[in-house]
């Protein structure tokens, strides 16, 4: 019997410090590769295949079902961008530790967090980041009373202006009124918006503002807008957005079936990453869009990057591509 080269590759990964794993490799009776369900990676026939660069930083230990991961791909997606300067630090991590420490949220506070929910549909954000003092300035910093003063189209036109605007805009300025109307009648009955948003699980909340039938209903927010709006005021939460949708998507980074992911099969794959790594699920979705969106990663876009993708072994798309190089 020849030579078994995937445990010769073995031995040298070992030498040379490289992280390994031991398995049984396994084809089908057609000869196809056996995907390791837990992973996502397939094995070779008489091989043994981890995502190979060096900098994945993976411990393995032990073998078969009792392999133990003492490291994750949100890591090296964390790694990838920071080396890279392309993390994007969003003001919704900062405003989580700021209600961790204690902050309450005022209606001014709640109306920005919804007005910037608003700015972030059907654009790139990193258009808007440049001009958020200009539109502090614009909205009166939130003051709900001069707000309401104004004709909508003060707001629209004054975004158009700033190339901050979005096919949206106009009917979002038109409803802004109402929307900030609707808050204020929640904190009326609830005491204030931020009693309302924290009486509940974030995902109870989201239908009450996002569901047509919902008396609470916000204008132009569905479940995506309405998840941002409540990371805005601090909640831990992931924005199931086309970014993280494509990602989760089963022929991507998904465990679901469908591509791309439904807003449920997302929230349920963060929340367990959540549980499986101690990240927060706000960090994992900030991972997942700065490695996504314009202006920054720009990996796993539409059409991905899968040549510089630091875990394209991990995903059926990358791997798929570059499993026979």
């Amino acid at each position: 019997m020849g030579q078994d080269k995937g445990a010769d590759k073995v031995g040298q990964q070992k030498q040379a410090g490289i992280p390994y794993r031991t398995a049984v490799a396994v084809r089908s009776p057609e000869g196809h590769l056996i995907r390791d369900a837990r992973m996502g990676i397939p094995y070779e026939t008489q091989s043994v295949r981890l995502c190979e660069a060096p900098q994945m930083r993976a411990d393995w230990m032990g073998s078969g079902t009792e392999m133990q991961n003492k490291t994750h791909y949100l890591f090296v997606i964390r790694d990838y961008l920071e080396a890279e300067g392309l993390t994007y630090a969003p003001v919704m991590q900062e405003e989580m530790q700021r209600r961790k420490n204690g902050k309450k949220y005022s209606m001014q506070d709640h109306v920005r967090g919804m007005i910037y929910a608003l700015l972030s549909n059907q654009t790139k954000w990193h258009r808007i980041e440049p001009h958020l003092s200009e539109i502090d300035a614009l909205f009166f910093y939130y003051e709900p009373e001069r707000i309401l003063c104004k004709p909508h189209r003060y707001f629209s036109q004054g975004l158009f202006d700033l190339k901050c605007g979005n096919r949206n805009t106009e009917a979002q300025m038109e409803t802004l009124a109402e929307n900030i109307r609707t808050l204020e009648r929640i904190a009326a009955e609830y005491g204030s918006m931020d009693a309302f948003i924290t009486a509940e699980p974030a995902a109870l909340i989201v239908p009450k503002l996002a569901g047509e039938q919902s008396p609470y209903k916000l204008k132009w927010m569905g479940d995506a807008l309405v998840w941002e709006y409540l990371r805005n005021m601090g909640i831990d939460g992931a924005k199931p957005d086309t970014h993280l949708r494509r990602f989760f998507g089963c022929d991507r980074m998904g465990g679901g079936a469908h591509s791309p992911a439904t807003i449920r099969e997302v929230l349920d794959q963060v929340d367990a990453l959540s549980e499986e790594t101690g990240l927060s699920k706000t960090e994992i979705d900030n991972l997942i869009w700065s490695f996504s969106a314009d202006g920054y990663g720009k990996v796993c876009t539409k059409t991905p990057h899968c040549q510089k993708c630091p875990v394209k072994g991990y995903c059926k798309t990358g791997y798929g591509i570059y499993s026979h190089e």
